[in-house]
């Protein structure tokens, strides 16, 4: 007999940012964000990892509160589906947040910021040197 899922906990800003903290994860995410919805097996080969590494992350970003499993999206009960949480739940309430909240969320953001733009930079050199 199975039970219904359970909706996921609330979790904390600081949590949140902690669990985006390592760049794995903020890879993970970003390939969720762009597929919408993967299965483990189609993001450890995406990510060029190693299974049993990529389950690490997902299970501490879904602790996190940032993907949950997508079992619509799942073939049978067996196959484990990821997606982004709803944005509802990954939000900065500007009302309830601390000055600490506030400068994780500006961290993370400059620090993506940063990634994006030394990857672009690498693939635009890349580019210009095979022309």
């Amino acid at each position: 007999m199975t039970t219904p899922e359970q909706p996921p906990k609330p979790t904390t800003v600081r949590t949140q940012m902690r669990t985006l903290a390592h760049p794995v994860r903020v890879r993970i995410v970003t390939t969720l964000a762009r597929l919408t919805y993967a299965r483990a097996t189609d993001l450890a080969r995406e990510l060029d990892l190693p299974s049993n590494a990529l389950s690490y992350h997902l299970r501490a970003l879904a602790k996190g509160g940032i993907i949950t499993e997508a079992p619509e999206q799942a073939r049978d009960k067996r196959d484990r589906v990821w997606q982004l949480t709803t944005r509802e739940g990954f939000t900065l309430d500007a009302q309830t947040a601390t000055t600490e909240d506030a400068s994780l969320s500006l961290g993370l953001i400059n620090a993506q910021l940063d990634h994006a733009k030394s990857t672009w930079q690498l693939a635009l050199n890349s580019a210009s040197t095979d022309q």
